[in-house]
């Protein structure tokens, strides 16, 4: 059982995170670890105080507000995404408290410049991420839906729309969105900033499925999501859209036709194909087609991947 005083310093140490004091942290961290040199939970702190202590320190000699602020997402990426992996501790409340410091730090930053340049879409954009980084996440959704007006086919905006939605519990307008950002362009989205458990489950999946890069995971998570009941909010196609969409499925048939077997695995046409037959069998399904048309579309799923073909039909 932790020591009332090794409670209280780690409630003091978070507080301080959160605030960006990450010297008084160090300080009140080796103090905790003196006294309990086996707490995994301490020793993490630890390393993030000394860690980012480093990170604050380099921020005081960079010039450019609009640099401080992206010199710290880099960073918070980097701890995120790689320092605390190596760590083996859930480290949940330390993490957040060091998210907080660093997205509120930029939100500031990122609302000044935008107050003298508030044509720049980009910066609302960095905005509406800081207010969701910070865990204001309907803040976020009313500055993500003031960006969507102009910005309708920027998938990376709507996928933080759909994220922002499920942290609110507002799973229907998550799933349609995500269903959307996904078939616009994988390949723009930050998957990695993504938190909804709906989205970390799928990634998760394709990994234990499949030894990919990142950028296959993106293209494989709106198929995933398809046969795992996450992108099963749909809506109905335009008649411009439905156009598109067979032409797009065609062009890609055809270069797929064009690769070797392995080359086929390794590319982003398998997943990107397979999503839109999916999208073609919804739209078939729900104007009553003629079942031998979605049939024949479940042919050529099966002679593509005959795994995804297995999980689709049963």
């Amino acid at each position: 059982m932790l020591s009332e005083r090794i409670v209280e310093l780690i409630k003091e140490i978070y507080l301080d995170f959160r605030k960006g004091n990450f010297k008084e942290a160090l300080v009140k961290s080796e103090e905790a670890h003196s006294l309990d040199f086996d707490n995994i939970e301490i020793l993490t702190a630890l390393k993030s105080s000394v860690y980012w202590n480093g990170q604050v320190e380099s921020l005081d000699r960079i010039g450019q507000d609009y640099e401080k602020a992206e010199f710290l997402i880099r960073e918070w990426n980097n701890f995120a995404g790689r320092y605390l992996k190596k760590m083996g501790c859930d480290f949940l409340q330390g993490r957040n408290s060091i998210k907080y410091f660093v997205f509120q730090t930029c939100l500031y930053i990122y609302k000044n410049i935008y107050k003298l340049h508030p044509e720049n879409l980009d910066l609302l954009i960095k905005i509406a991420k800081s207010y969701k980084g910070m865990g204001n996440y309907e803040k976020a959704i009313n500055v993500f839906l003031k960006i969507l007006g102009n910005a309708k086919e920027n998938s990376d905006v709507v996928a933080e729309l759909a994220d922002s939605y499920a942290l609110v519990d507002e799973i229907k307008e998550a799933k349609v969105l995500f269903r959307e950002a996904f078939f616009i362009n994988p390949q723009k989205i930050d998957i990695y900033s993504l938190e909804s458990d709906m989205i970390l489950r799928l990634i998760d999946l394709i990994k234990s499925d499949r030894n990919i890069s990142d950028d296959l995971i993106k293209e494989w998570i709106p198929v995933y999501g398809s046969l795992n009941g996450v992108f099963n909010v749909k809506r109905e196609l335009r008649p411009i859209e439905l156009g598109q969409l067979k032409q797009s499925v065609y062009s890609l048939r055809n270069e797929l036709k064009e690769k070797s077997y392995r080359s086929i695995n390794e590319s982003i046409l398998l997943p990107r194909l397979i999503n839109k037959y999916f999208w073609l069998i919804d739209h078939y399904v729900r104007i009553k087609e003629d079942r031998a048309r979605i049939d024949e579309i479940l042919l050529y799923i099966k002679e593509i991947d005959l795994g995804i073909y297995q999980q689709y039909v049963n």
